[in-house]
């Protein structure tokens, strides 16, 4: 299986890690892009446990998962799980894709990804007894 086309691009995150982390967050990446057809091959031999479609999904998708994953209003909620987090969505959504639509499925992962990243960041409990008044205010976005 040939991918139609692989860039090699620098990936831009939102600035919301420790220098550390994100210079290693910004590395470069290659994205990959398959055919409706391709796609279909993989999520379907994903979905039978193959090893090597399930890497080279999550190979082609990592760009799309490490972006989604470090927007601030995530990261300061998640923390260093926000990553984590979004490859475990990421695998549930392709082990239960059972739609034949593999030509909309990269706009699906993306708008998916984002909307339980949104939800798993407002599930967390982020009050705890350290946290002063005003940073909880801040937190619920009080203070600007």
């Amino acid at each position: 299986m040939q991918n139609n086309q692989s860039d090699s691009e620098e990936l831009n995150l939102p600035e919301a890690l420790p220098d550390n982390q994100a210079a290693e967050a910004n590395q470069t990446c290659t994205f990959i892009r398959y055919t409706p057809k391709e796609l279909k091959e993989l999520v379907l031999a994903a979905q039978a446990f193959d090893d090597k479609a399930i890497e080279a999904l999550c190979e082609a998708f990592k760009p799309l998962v490490l972006r989604e994953s470090h927007w601030p209003s995530i990261i300061d909620r998640l923390g260093e799980d926000a990553v984590s987090i979004a490859w475990v969505i990421f695998l549930e959504l392709i082990k239960r894709y059972d739609d034949d639509d593999f030509e909309h499925l990269p706009g699906l992962i993306r708008s998916y990804l984002h909307f339980e990243l949104v939800h798993a960041a407002t599930d967390r409990n982020t009050y705890n007894d350290e946290l002063a008044f005003e940073d909880i205010l801040n937190i619920i976005g009080y203070y600007g």
